[in-house]
């Protein structure tokens, strides 16, 4: 629940600056890569995992909820998403929606976008209703700062925070 809360953070602290940022590009593109050990583990061992996926997206339908969170709906969202530990792999996914959200931070533009997944091949994840998602944070090039990545499927959250190279994500206007 850790990854959740920071995706609510993010995605709360967009809702000034998202007006006030003024036109949002509609389509993006997607990519990270991580080899290293989780910050964070529920369900799950603290092993090293490397990982790696990319994609692309438009956001349609803006909304604002209750406390003001400014967030956008995928639309035509597809790419795909695998983990892997010790040449074993983890699990392997397609992108079939989620949200996504920006926000200004020292040094420049956040993008946060949470990714629902299709789990296609899993030698970790096997339960009836796996509710598989990634979060993935592109944090600005500042001191610091640092990208993450959130996994949660079948109870188990996995949260990586990191720089280059070990981790590295990347969501860009497309």
């Amino acid at each position: 629940m850790r990854w959740l809360a920071a995706c609510a953070i993010a995605l709360c602290l967009a809702a000034g600056t998202s007006a006030a940022a003024g036109v949002v590009p509609r389509h993006y593109a997607f990519s990270f890569r991580v080899d290293l050990k989780p910050d964070y583990v529920k369900a799950f061992r603290t092993i090293r995992v490397s990982g790696r996926g990319a994609g692309s997206f438009s956001i349609t339908h803006r909304q604002v909820d209750r406390d003001g969170t400014v967030f956008w709906d995928l639309t035509g969202a597809h790419g795909t998403v695998s983990l892997s530990s010790n040449g074993h792999t983890l699990v392997r996914a397609t992108v079939m929606g989620g949200t996504f959200g920006t926000e200004q931070v020292t040094g420049g533009l956040s993008r946060d976008v949470l990714l629902h997944l299709r789990i296609t091949s899993s030698s970790r994840f096997r339960c009836r209703k796996p509710a598989a998602t990634l979060g993935l944070q592109d944090l600005p090039s500042v001191k610091g700062n640092s990208d993450g990545i959130q996994f949660h499927a079948c109870g188990a959250d996995v949260q990586w925070n990191g720089t280059a190279p070990a981790l590295v994500v990347r969501i860009a206007p497309a």
